[in-house]
């Protein structure tokens, strides 16, 4: 059985990354050449190449570069582009790996938007692909939690597990393609794909929305983003310190030590831990603006 990766941004790479580390080699990558991407993060998978025979691909339409896509049983497609398949003929079957228990969340975000919504029990979904976004019929599923403490790319590193799980017991013709199951439709929902705006902090939230907030644009994500004194800086990491009560006006820096910078909201307080400021991380107590500094004033 040939089994091809078709590999994108961060899951891509850090899949890729575990496949090396387990030895794991018998497998053909696609993924975009470095000079086709306009996204601002660029993963650069050439590292691989002592390890797998990568082929880099200009189009995302399978249509117009199909010439390069060979000797392919399966296509296992990782934080791949949605509708590169759509309308097209191939012959290979073609399986998509999704950051959610499918049909919820659907479409890019999902894994922000889970944080954001303060998500517990989650998962990733492998189905087979058809005309309608992520609406394929279900080949495997796998339920995966979200802790209090996890990050994105802590939910990333659990479904990229599990992902290798999968990818073995396909290798091992485990996985029975005639034991497909249809998507409930009455639980389907689509998402928006996330922008730079819709990651501005609003501190008038609850300590609890506004922790939740910041983990779901946090790393591999662009960042949850405030102003101040009309200068930008991403919160990466925070907690939450007081989860309800009134301690100061939303966005007022209340306090500063060893633990970084103590923040009111609408309701309770959080501590941000690491922030970036002009490309520069600062941490804990090390973090440049002081108590008494007011965050996010119109």
């Amino acid at each position: 059985m040939k089994i091809s990766l078709f590999v994108d941004n961060y899951t891509g790479y850090k899949f890729i990354e575990l496949l090396i580390e387990k030895k794991d080699f018998d497998y053909k990558i696609y993924t975009y050449h470095p000079n086709f991407k306009r996204s601002q993060k660029i993963y650069d998978f050439s590292k691989f190449a002592k390890y797998f025979n990568i082929t880099y691909l200009a189009s995302n339409r399978y249509e117009n570069c199909k010439t390069k896509i060979k000797n392919c049983d399966f296509a296992l497609c990782i934080d791949w582009t949605k509708d590169f398949f759509t309308n097209s003929n191939y012959p290979f079957c073609t399986l998509y790996y999704h950051p959610s228990l499918l049909p919820m969340y659907r479409g890019y975000g999902a894994i922000s938007e889970q944080f954001y919504r303060g998500v517990v029990k989650s998962g990733l979904t492998i189905y087979l692909p058809n005309e309608k976004v992520d609406a394929g019929d279900i080949i495997y599923q796998k339920k995966i939690n979200i802790q209090f403490t996890d990050y994105p790319v802590d939910f990333i590193n659990k479904c990229i597990v599990e992902l290798y799980h999968f990818l073995n017991l396909l290798k091992n013709n485990q996985i029975n393609l005639n034991e497909k199951k249809k998507q409930n439709e009455n639980l389907s929902f689509y998402l928006v794909r996330k922008r730079q705006k819709d990651a501005l902090i609003d501190f008038n939230k609850s300590a609890y929305a506004v922790y939740n907030h910041i983990r779901a644009f946090s790393h591999p994500f662009f960042g949850a983003h405030a102003f101040i004194n009309s200068e930008k800086f991403i919160i990466w990491k925070c907690a939450i310190e007081k989860w309800e009560g009134n301690f100061g006006t939303p966005g007022e820096v209340i306090e500063k030590n060893k633990n970084g910078i103590e923040i009111a909201c609408g309701s309770g307080s959080i501590f941000a831990h690491t922030i970036e400021i002009n490309n520069q991380l600062f941490k804990y107590e090390d973090i440049p603006i002081e108590k008494n500094s007011l965050i996010n004033q119109l």
